[in-house]
């Protein structure tokens, strides 16, 4: 076993080599003081928010001790806000003041340190309430504020030899890369730290570390503007209705959203197996299941970082590949018979995964008017929500009636069957320019561009 780990610790190493660091050094390159703000607020808030969840996992479970009522939990913080997120946005986006970010992250705070009041003592019913509305702000926020980075990577573009409309698309896309960077740092260091920090400080301690996060971000983002260069008109059911009437009119965004909530659930639907994968199928403890979170956390730096690189390709077989990508690790670990080939297919996992999914968000944000990025955003969120409540308890169940290894299995066959639906968004009849409802708007991010530009 330890000469197995010995060659995982040499991959890891090997792959997070000088070749990472160029793509880190060109990812960072020319990007404007407001976006390099919101990516470092975004990925403050998603480390804090780690250890929020450990935190409150924790917690819940020493005083229940109940599985049901740690579902309950995250339930409460992810799957049930998702539901509610579009017609958060949808009310916030008309609310886009200077002063928008900072407030959500200060009632993120208050909620937090009511959170902190009932653990010390411990009411679940109270508990689980803040967490539903915790949640809702959390994914609101992040909805908009992935809309404003857009927004600053196309302004920061917008000087750009190449035309307008393509220097948009490729400071959307930079400004995307930058965001999931952040979120992958957060990934590969946050369950970690928040574990270590849980275990010395204790579960409070922990949270009151989530407050300062939301704190801190408040003061980070405090004159950033959350509203588009067109403010959205109209009252708030308005606003709503106008997002919904853009689905239903624009099939290929409508089939691409769809598409990807299927996906979601065949990649999601592994995660909790993980753990039984690495300790009954491979025999590999803890240790090994920390191993192939690592593997998987490489790889989603390297495709995040490599999708930069790639940032002029077009979107749709970038999509397609790294939906196979991620099929293809899943049937591989299905099949290994050791750790180290585990944890190789983990890293081509999360190089499928970085791709996929900033090449998901382009792609919708592509298709949708610069004014509805927000609402559009939001609507993204609510998908990879309700995606996950769905997906937890199927992977669990085909682990527990049948075994870990058929249960990777099914998520892999099904992540390779979705690169049909997706490859067809790179036919030649799908590659017609798209106009948004409001064909008149002046701005040219107001039409969506090519789908594969």
């Amino acid at each position: 076993m330890r000469g197995c780990e010995g060659g995982v610790a040499y991959l890891v190493a090997a792959i997070t080599g000088g070749r990472v660091r160029r793509y880190r050094a060109q990812l960072m390159r020319g990007a404007s003081a407001p976006l390099r703000r919101i990516v470092a607020a975004y990925g403050v808030n998603q480390l804090g928010t780690w250890f929020g969840v450990v935190a409150l996992a924790v917690t819940v479970y020493d005083h229940t001790h109940n599985a049901a009522a740690v579902a309950a939990m995250f339930a409460a913080a992810q799957a049930i806000p998702g539901l509610f997120v579009p017609a958060a946005v949808a009310f916030l986006d008309g609310k886009g003041g200077r002063w928008l970010f900072a407030l959500l992250y200060t009632l993120e705070a208050i909620l937090t340190v009511l959170i902190i009041v009932f653990v010390a003592h411990f009411w679940l019913p109270a508990i689980l309430v803040l967490a539903m509305a915790d949640g809702l702000i959390a994914l609101s926020s992040r909805a908009l504020v992935r809309a404003a980075a857009s927004r600053a990577g196309a302004s920061a573009a917008a000087s750009s030899p190449v035309g307008d409309e393509e220097a948009a698309a490729i400071g959307t896309r930079r400004a995307n890369s930058m965001m999931n960077a952040a979120l992958t740092a957060t990934v590969i260091v946050g369950p970690a730290t928040a574990g270590v920090l849980v275990s010395v400080i204790g579960p409070t301690g922990a949270l009151w570390i989530d407050t300062g996060s939301f704190l801190a971000c408040a003061v980070a983002l405090w004159g950033v503007s959350a509203a588009a260069a067109q403010r959205p008109a109209g009252s708030f059911g308005e606003r709503l209705l106008e997002g919904w009437q853009y689905l239903r009119e624009v099939e290929q965004l409508r089939r691409l959203l769809v598409c990807e909530f299927v996906a979601l659930i065949a990649f999601t639907s592994a995660i909790p197996v993980e753990v039984l994968y690495a300790k009954s199928s491979l025999h590999a403890g803890d240790r090994g299941y920390g191993f192939i979170l690592a593997g998987w956390g490489v790889g989603l730096m390297i495709g995040t970082l490599t999708f930069t690189h790639w940032k002029r390709r077009p979107l749709a077989p970038l999509l397609t590949v790294g939906t196979l990508a991620i099929g293809c690790a899943y049937l591989g670990m299905a099949f290994s018979p050791t750790l180290l080939g585990a944890c190789v297919a983990a890293v081509l996992g999360g190089a499928g995964n970085g791709v996929q999914w900033i090449s998901l968000t382009s792609l919708a944000q592509e298709l949708t008017p610069a004014r509805l990025h927000g609402r559009l955003l939001g609507v993204v969120e609510a998908i990879s929500a309700i995606a996950q409540a769905l997906a937890f308890p199927i992977g669990g169940a085909i682990a527990a009636l049948t075994s870990p290894r058929i249960a990777m299995g099914t998520s892999g066959t099904l992540a390779v069957l979705m690169t049909v639906p997706f490859w067809r968004f790179a036919r030649p009849t799908a590659r017609a320019r798209i106009a948004a409802p409001d064909a008149s708007a002046p701005d040219v991010a107001e039409r969506a561009p090519q789908l594969t530009s």
